[in-house]
C-alpha cells in the first residue's frame, strides 16, 4: 500500500518536517492527548518523530507507522493515523488523532473511510482492531458507525488512573457490508 490516498476533503500522506507547527499544536493540546498514550511533546522530540515517520512503509509488519491527515485545499496537517500491521499480515491495529478545531465535522470518519477502503482491499488483511478508552465516547461512536464491533474489554491503569479499555474489531466482510449499505443510502452511487 502506498500513499497518498485522497478523499473529497483530505489527503492521507507521509508526515513532513514542514508539518512541525501543526503537529506540535495538536500533540500539545491536553484535551487531544487525554486518551492518547502520549503527553505533551517537545519541539526536539516532534522534529525527530516527523523525521522518523517521513517515509512510512505501510506494508512493513511489526512497526507502528504514522499517516498524516491533511486538508486537500491547503495541505495543512490536521491529525494523524497510527497503523500497526501485525506480523501475520492478516490483522492490523490502528489509532487516530485529529486536532480539536477539526473535530466534529466528519473529517476523522472521512480519513478512516479512505484508509480502510485501501487497507481492506488487500486480500491478506482480514481485520482491523482499535483499542479505545471507554471514556472516549466520541471515538467509540465513530468506530461503531464504521462497523467495528466490541471484541473484549479490560480494566487497566491508564496515565495513573483506572479505566476500561475496549478492543473493537472491523472485519473485511463487515466493512464490505457497511459500504454496500452506505452506497444504497446514497442511491446506489459508489
Amino acid at each position: 500500500m502506498s500513499l497518498p490516498i485522497s478523499t473529497a476533503r483530505l489527503v492521507l500522506r507521509p508526515l513532513r518536517r514542514t508539518d512541525l507547527a501543526a503537529f506540535l499544536s495538536y500533540r500539545s493540546d491536553p484535551e487531544v492527548a487525554r486518551y492518547q498514550s502520549w503527553e505533551d511533546i517537545s519541539r526536539a522530540a516532534a522534529t525527530a518523530f516527523l523525521r522518523a515517520q517521513a517515509k512510512p512503509s505501510l506494508s512493513a509488519p511489526g512497526v507502528w507507522q504514522q499517516i498524516g491527515i491533511a486538508r486537500v485545499s491547503t495541505d495543512q496537517l490536521i491529525g494523524d493515523i497510527g497503523l500497526l500491521l501485525r506480523e501475520d499480515g492478516r490483522s492490523a491495529e490502528m489509532g487516530f488523532t485529529v486536532a480539536r478545531e477539526h473535530q466534529g465535522i466528519g473529517l476523522a470518519r472521512e480519513a478512516l473511510t479512505g484508509l480502510f477502503g485501501v487497507l481492506l482491499s488487500r486480500q491478506t488483511l482480514e481485520r482491523l482492531d482499535a483499542v479505545i478508552d471507554a471514556r472516549n465516547v466520541r471515538a467509540l461512536r465513530l468506530v461503531e458507525r464504521l462497523g467495528f464491533e466490541l471484541r473484549s474489554s479490560a480494566e487497566v491503569l491508564f496515565k495513573g488512573a483506572p479505566c476500561t479499555e475496549h478492543t473493537l474489531t472491523l472485519s473485511r466482510a463487515a466493512w464490505a457490508a457497511s459500504q454496500a449499505v452506505a452506497a444504497h443510502a446514497r442511491g446506489g452511487r459508489a
